[in-house]
């Protein structure tokens, strides 16, 4: 149950890390609109809070998963922006839905894992 309420926070961050990882696409896109708002400290104080989060909630395991949830969706968007040549409200959210799986399918395979 914890590991529901977890994922999205999880998750959410990672739309701050692609803006300084890559280019938006195009210039009057939403992946450009939403890089001029975010500040350099954004990035690293939001996953800063989800880590707090998830290890408050699933003690060790939470790092495991910021960890798995961060290189999956991070994999998920060079290949997308390759692909596209950036970064566009596509890709953003499709990353976005990815660490949150990623974050999921990691706390039921360890739950698996202990028993």
């Amino acid at each position: 149950m914890r590991a529901l309420l977890v994922a999205p926070t999880v998750a959410a961050p990672r739309r701050l890390c692609w803006r300084v990882c890559s280019p938006p696409a195009k210039p009057e896109g939403l992946g450009a609109a939403f890089g001029a708002g975010v500040g350099a400290l954004a990035a690293p104080i939001a996953l800063s809070i989800a880590l707090v989060v998830a290890i408050v909630a699933l003690r060790g395991l939470g790092v495991v998963v910021v960890v798995v949830s961060l290189v999956s969706a991070l994999v998920l968007t060079r290949f997308f922006a390759g692909r596209v040549s950036g970064i566009t409200g596509d890709v953003l959210g499709a990353a976005i839905e990815i660490a949150e799986l990623a974050a999921l399918l990691t706390v039921s395979a360890w739950s698996h894992l202990a028993r």
